[in-house]
């Protein structure tokens, strides 16, 4: 098919035949069976992501190629602005050459011996003048040709620059959504393409909404004026009735008085009611032609009415139509939604994973296994008495410290100091996921914070009562979420490590300190 992919060039697909193929949405292949990721249908999607994505790539050559052509035509236009500016300040010079000359000539005192030839000269000074006043007139006329060139220059230059202007701005937009739709993963691709076809059919369906709408009003204004017009049928035909007996009676005198008609003295009634006949004959047809005319226009009317209904009823099975078609869109966008999480998941247990296995080569098997089983326990479990909890750490903390010096000690803080929230918040994600909770790096400003008054303080409440406030909120496992995505994300030492595991064992399992030290192999 000369529709299909053949192959891509810098990313955009070609047919067989070298053209350029734009997919722009795709269909999930029919009957394959499978589960739920196989359902969406792999090579669909990818074809239609791809196709996207090309099409975008497309579209941003395009509107280079574009923005190259229109700066080709900004230089043009300044090119012909320049020559038209040019022969107008010349031609404008030429004009008060010209005008100069006459003055000068006008102004001209004569001399003794053209007083003597008066005549002669006063004829030559006429054909001076009209000479000059014509070279006056044709330069004028060049001048403002000149201008009028030059305006239309100028107007074409600044047409020219604001298309310029307009393509670098689609240009620019064009560059972010491809460089967007390069960023999107297959399944977020998917997602966007079922968000749009389902945005695409519910508009589709408002407009057919709208147009039902206006069938409907149409009908019923042509169903109203029908029967406005029977009402005015029936009294025109009654009309007609009444003439048309009163036409039968004078017709009857017409016939009675007719053998009288050839008689002088006894014709003047037959011709006076041959008169009213005719009379009347007229106002009937009329009256036919008003019945005529108001039957005609029923007609139409009932055919209008027929031909609505005809449509109202097609409007509504498309419409119908559309709203299956809605369904299906929402169900493809369910199933892209549903293989989205399910790959944001995999991608958020591949990195947990990791995470388990680099607590392993840093601080042993015993500890990863440590922080798994503080993962699990958390889960569904609501937060406990908290000065319990900070009695607990602050116990676990002074046996820390004498096996640690300041500078070791400090090492928390000084990560801390400088922490790069954007990494932290990556890591958060990962593992939000991972247990199925809302996670966002903003508490983890109040969290530093807090960390970091410790250095200066040495008191510890402040920190917890933070933390207790969070978990009430969000459970247990948020604590997890985010005390590991900072583990992940940030250079603590082992001290600092061993600190805020003690935090998380003081609220999860106060007995997993009494291990702590010995799985770090402190």
């Amino acid at each position: 098919m000369s529709g299909s992919i053949a192959y891509y060039e810098d990313g955009v697909p070609y047919s067989a035949d070298g053209k350029v193929v734009i997919v722009i949405t795709g269909k999930l292949p029919e009957g394959t069976g499978g589960n739920l990721t196989a359902d969406l249908g792999s090579a669909g999607v990818s074809e239609s992501s791809a196709a996207i994505h090309a099409t975008a790539k497309w579209s941003t050559a395009q509107l280079q190629k574009t923005k190259a052509e229109q700066t080709v035509k900004v230089k043009e236009a300044a090119a012909a602005q320049a020559k038209a500016k040019e022969k107008r300040d010349a031609l404008t010079q030429y004009l008060k050459d010209i005008v100069n000359q006459a003055l000068s000539h006008n102004s001209r005192p004569p001399a003794v011996t053209d007083l003597a030839h008066a005549n002669n000269m006063a004829m030559q000074a006429e054909a001076e003048r009209l000479r000059l006043a014509k070279a006056e007139a044709k330069a004028r006329e060049e001048a403002e040709a000149a201008e009028k060139a030059f305006q239309l220059a100028e107007q074409q230059r600044l047409a020219s620059e604001r298309e310029q202007a307009e393509t670098e701005r689609q240009l620019k937009l064009a560059e972010a959504e491809e460089k967007r739709l390069a960023a999107l993963s297959e399944e977020a691709r998917a997602v966007e393409i079922a968000q749009k076809n389902l945005a695409a059919t519910q508009s589709e369906l408002t407009n057919v909404d709208g147009e039902i709408q206006n069938l409907n009003n149409r009908l019923n204004n042509n169903i109203h004026e029908r029967d406005a017009e029977t009402s005015s049928l029936s009294a025109r035909r009654n009309e007609l009735f009444q003439v048309s007996e009163q036409y039968k009676e004078i017709d009857a005198q017409v016939k009675k008085l007719e053998p009288r008609a050839n008689d002088p003295l006894q014709s003047r009634p037959f011709f006076a009611a041959m008169t009213r006949r005719a009379n009347v004959y007229t106002v009937v047809q009329e009256k036919q032609g008003l019945v005529t005319a108001s039957e005609t226009r029923i007609n139409q009317f009932n055919a209008d009415i027929s031909r609505l209904q005809e449509e109202i009823v097609q409007a509504n099975e498309k419409r119908n139509m559309i709203i299956t078609h809605i369904h299906e869109a929402e169900e493809q966008l369910n199933i892209a939604k549903i293989n989205l999480i399910n790959s944001q998941i995999k991608d958020a247990v591949d990195s947990v994973i990791g995470f388990y296995q680099t607590l392993t080569e840093k601080y042993g098997q015993k500890y990863s296994l440590l922080a798994q089983e503080l993962a699990e326990k958390s889960k569904g479990k609501k937060i406990g008495n908290v000065n319990e909890a900070l009695a607990a750490f602050e116990k676990y903390q002074d046996v820390l410290n004498k096996k640690f010096s300041k500078a070791d000690r400090d090492a928390i803080f000084n990560a801390l100091e400088s922490v790069k929230y954007d990494d932290w918040a990556k890591h958060l994600d990962q593992f939000a996921k991972y247990l199925k909770i809302t996670g966002r790096v903003s508490f983890g400003y109040d969290l530093v914070s807090d960390v970091l008054k410790v250095r200066d303080t040495g008191d510890w409440k402040p920190l917890f009562l933070t933390l207790e406030k969070k978990a009430v909120d969000t459970g247990l496992s948020y604590l997890v979420v985010l005390i590991f995505s900072l583990i992940a994300g940030t250079t603590l030492g082992i001290w600092g490590v061993a600190i805020v595991t003690g935090i998380l064992c003081s609220f999860i399992d106060k007995s997993m300190l009494n291990d702590l030290n010995e799985v770090l192999g402190i």
